[in-house]
């Protein structure tokens, strides 16, 4: 105790040698009682506080696990105490003594951290109600804000687990296991709208009434967002609704659901002939929701008000019998239709010149050639691929400032090194791009931004050869797919025995994008085209503020589940309007929509807003979204109104 005193009032190097060599060094003196008896305090409570030998230790806890409170519900966890004996392990403030103590030449026993532990505990991620409570009584939403504040990083690295990879709970529907995102909750008490929706979805889609108190806790842990039901999805439920409990559910939400106009709109095309046709309210509800709707068009002058109309009964009479549809559909039809056609009759016309000059902004050489590269899995084209991806999480940047990095590391042979095998045995050769990089900075530090990204490049070459199995695997598909999954490879059920296995790449967007080039380059002909269409459409802030204009709905933020939003949107527009079954464009998808956004004067889009696609937009709230406008620029950088400065081009 003498000595961890004096070791802790921070003396000069001589009095800590003094004591190194006097007690500890190579294992004498203390060294050598605490290396062959158990004599070494572990630092842990309760239980769990034991004298531990040196050479036995394997595991040192560190971050939210060194807090007395969450190390003991930690402790009757089922899967810590069969991984991880207390014998072995040690708080970090023991070790760091023990190494003032002993030296710096002792092996340091690995990091041990609560989503380590949360991560075995998880298991095949199907977890049941039982399991649920238990993880509950710790992680809570509240618990999680509450992390975000002090411990940053490492709640990240939780939440990354819990809502990134996909976490399966028992639905009403015989206890199926099915996606947290894809649930709701009957009785959410901070949701109405998911309680007007659950009271008529179908049991596959309701979390099932067991998981109550800290499970039902743990689940919305896990659901950080739920997805958003799709009209037509809304519709189908409907439809299907046949308890006078359900039906009576479908008219409130008729009534009071936050879309509830784009609900009745879809509902007047499909309630005649249904149990629809006769329920009492439903038949005069869509009549007040299309007069409002009608009365709102009028006031901004996209209608004259003597078309304001009975709508229902102008459209179908009381008998039932078909007439001509109302003046509002005619005018969402005919706008929406107008400018689709246009956009696809332009795409028809000059694709193949439009997909030139695109493909000269996306690749550092001709398309033909990272083809060619991309199907004999070279590993420099499919680094290029993975990092082009990747850099649809920087936001406010354009496709020829990534092409240009990538050049500039071309030009430096830096490729060349990121596209090597084995980065981890030439760690001096990628320290060596660093300090070229920098040696070159005098005043203007060009590709700051994208050497930020260096760590990310490091990690996608370890594992490229893994990632590149994962994305390939697409092709075998024939169901619908997780893209999480696809991103994380060491999670993926399909790999578990055997085949590709890598840490999770985060890439937001960028996998729509990744699949999207994969497809359109023809490196994966899918054996079921349209499941893999679904994922295709690269959901980047002009295309989602197009799409928006157009009608298509959720489309706020930048979300690769977006994509088979557009993807489902489009499918149903091209039907109705006489164009294509598929809405591919040339196996472009998105790209049209890009390029058309961004060209044409025959829409704006100023007004229609949306997230951009920008990494530090995603941890704030609406209210401040609006906040983050540039006030002055400087020689290469912008001020914003919240004070933070950031490169110019990060604006651009």
């Amino acid at each position: 105790m003498l000595a961890v005193d004096w070791l802790n009032r921070n003396g000069d190097s001589t009095t800590n040698q003094l004591l190194q060599e006097g007690l500890g060094g190579d294992y004498c003196g203390m060294g050598i009682l605490i290396a062959s008896r158990a004599a070494l305090p572990n630092g842990l409570w309760d239980q769990a506080r034991r004298l531990v030998r040196l050479e036995r230790v394997t595991h040192q806890l560190e971050g939210l696990l060194i807090n007395h409170t969450i190390f003991g519900q930690v402790a009757t966890w089922e899967q810590f105490n069969q991984n991880y004996s207390v014998d072995r392990l040690v708080h970090h403030t023991v070790w760091q003594t023990v190494k003032k103590l002993l030296g710096t030449d002792i092996t340091t026993p690995e990091s041990l951290k609560l989503v380590d532990v949360l991560s075995k505990e998880l298991g095949d991620r199907r977890i049941t109600p039982d399991t649920a409570n238990q993880l509950g009584q710790l992680i809570t939403p509240e618990k999680l804000r509450e992390w975000k504040v002090s411990h940053r990083l490492e709640q990240d690295d939780i939440s990354s687990m819990l809502v990134d990879k996909t976490i399966y709970f028992e639905s009403e529907d015989n206890r199926q296991y099915t996606p947290a995102c894809q649930l709701l909750v009957r009785s959410h008490a901070n949701s109405l709208e998911e309680k007007r929706l659950a009271a008529f979805a179908p049991c596959r889609n309701l979390l099932h009434s067991a998981y109550t108190g800290n499970a039902l806790q743990f689940f919305l842990s896990c659901r950080e967002q739920r997805n958003t039901v799709s009209t037509e999805k809304l519709i189908e439920w409907a439809l299907d609704s046949n308890t006078d409990t359900q039906r009576q559910a479908v008219l409130n939400h008729l009534v009071s659901g936050e879309h509830k106009a784009a609900f009745a709109l879809y509902l007047e095309e499909a309630f005649i002939g249904t149990w629809m046709e006769n329920y009492p309210g439903i038949r005069e509800t869509l009549e007040i929701n299309a007069q409002q709707m009608q009365a709102e068009r009028a006031s901004k002058g996209e209608i004259d008000w003597n078309q304001v109309t009975n709508h229902v009964g102008s459209e179908v009479n009381r008998t039932g019998n078909e007439s001509e549809p109302s003046s509002v559909t005619e005018s969402r039809t005919e706008n929406s239709d107008e400018l689709l056609h246009d956009l696809f009759n332009w795409w028809q016309a000059n694709h193949q010149s439009k997909t030139q000059q695109y493909n000269e902004c996306l690749y550092p050489f001709k398309v033909e050639e990272m083809q060619q590269k991309l199907r004999n899995r070279d590993r420099s084209a499919w680094l290029m691929l993975l990092f082009l991806g990747m850099t649809h999480r920087m936001g406010r940047t354009r496709h020829e400032q990534h092409r240009n990095f990538i050049r500039f590391c071309l030009d430096r042979d830096w490729w060349q090194q990121f596209s090597s095998p084995n980065p981890r045995s030439s760690p001096d050769q990628w320290m060596r791009v660093l300090n070229e990089y920098m040696e070159e900075q005098i005043e203007y530090t060009g590709w700051y931004y994208w050497i930020e990204k260096f760590p990310s490049i490091y990690r996608i070459a370890s594992y490229l050869n893994a990632y590149t199995d994962s994305f390939l695997s697409i092709e075998k598909s024939q169901d619908d797919f997780d893209l999480n999954l696809i991103t994380s490879p060491r999670s993926n059920p399909a790999f578990q025995g055997g085949g590709a296995d890598a840490p999770p790449l985060p890439l937001g967007i960028g996998a729509n994008f990744i699949i999207r080039e994969l497809v359109r380059l023809e490196v994966v002909q899918p054996i079921s085209n349209a499941y893999v269409h679904l994922h295709c459409f690269v959901p980047r802030a002009n295309v989602r503020r197009l799409l928006t204009h157009l009608g298509c709905q959720d489309l706020n933020k930048p979300d690769h589940r977006s994509s088979g939003k557009i993807y489902q949107f489009l499918k149903t527009e091209f039907m109705r309007s006489g164009l294509l079954d598929e809405p591919t464009f040339n196996n472009c998808f998105d790209i049209p929509f890009e390029l058309y956004a961004e060209n044409s004067s025959k829409v704006d889009l100023r007004n229609i807003q949306v997230r951009d696609d920008v990494d530090w937009y995603e941890s704030i709230s609406d209210e401040e979204h609006s906040q983050y406008e540039v006030s002055r620029e400087d020689e290469g950088f912008a001020t914003l109104s919240n004070g933070q400065v950031i490169p110019s081009s990060w604006m651009s």
